[in-house]
């Protein structure tokens, strides 16, 4: 029996998107944040300049990576883009985990040297989830839940924190708390949720939009109509799991797949 050669042994290689899936989440999530934020300073629970460099980012990945990236939804130092068929490198996961991956580590640690003067470099991790269309916004809705737990749990945190609190107490404290008795600890203290900003809440999400723009063609001299892809930052997005958080998804997709 004859050994395996070193291309046989890329064991990832074969593992691709199942073709009943038309779409995937590449999630990235950053590596040693925690760290980051204290070298830095960064503002707790959450740091608007951060926030603003990871939309940034990931802006500069859904324009530029050319992997047929549809949205992406951001929140803390997580990172979700929604990519659709036809997949790039036929659907590879192992070409999509570390590109994906890599072009965010790439664009996050430019801007975090032009705009908070950070040296050196951020890495983030990635992994792949095969979708159909109708499963798009439910997982999105998943993460965007994360995101709320995620404000909660940080910001009942930091108020134990100013309380005095030592960081192993303060966690103990908050250890199996629902949504609810989370809230109400904030309140006790003074803070309603419902006027912090929404992105600290229920994340960013980036979506292209089509409009329409009327001109005159010098030529034919006529009135025509084009039609534009932008992408739109939205830093106020609703629920994902409400009616018009899924129309909000389903019009995005078709956004990203109009042929114009």
């Amino acid at each position: 029996m004859r050994p395996m050669s070193f291309k046989e042994r890329e064991i990832f290689a074969g593992i691709t998107i199942p073709k009943e899936y038309d779409f995937a989440a590449v999630r990235c999530d950053g590596r040693g944040f925690h760290r980051l934020a204290e070298e830095l300073g960064l503002a707790r629970p959450h740091d608007e300049r951060f926030a603003r460099v990871m939309v940034e980012a990931a802006a500069t990945v859904v324009r530029g990576s050319g992997l047929n990236i549809a949205l992406a939804f951001v929140f803390s130092d997580e990172a979700n883009f929604i990519i659709r068929r036809p997949f790039p490198f036929g659907g590879r996961v192992e070409k999509l985990d570390s590109l994906i991956a890599s072009s965010l580590s790439s664009a996050f640690s430019l801007l975090m040297r032009s705009r908070l003067g950070h040296e050196i470099p951020a890495a983030f991790d990635a992994r792949v989830v095969p979708l159909t269309r109708a499963e798009v916004a439910e997982y999105l809705a998943w993460r965007q839940a994360e995101a709320w737990r995620n404000f909660l749990n940080a910001v009942a945190y930091n108020l134990l924190l100013a309380d005095g609190l030592a960081p192993s107490e303060a966690a103990r404290r908050l250890r199996g708390l629902k949504a609810k008795e989370l809230i109400e600890l904030m309140r006790s203290h003074g803070v309603r949720p419902e006027g912090l900003p929404a992105w600290r809440k229920r994340g960013v999400l980036l979506r292209y939009e089509l409009v329409r723009r009327e001109g005159f063609d010098p030529i034919r001299r006529r009135r025509v109509v084009t039609v534009r892809r932008y992408l739109v930052v939205d830093w106020e997005p609703p629920r994902f799991d409400t009616p018009e958080g899924r129309r909000l998804i389903d019009e995005a997709i078709g956004a990203a797949l109009a042929r114009i």
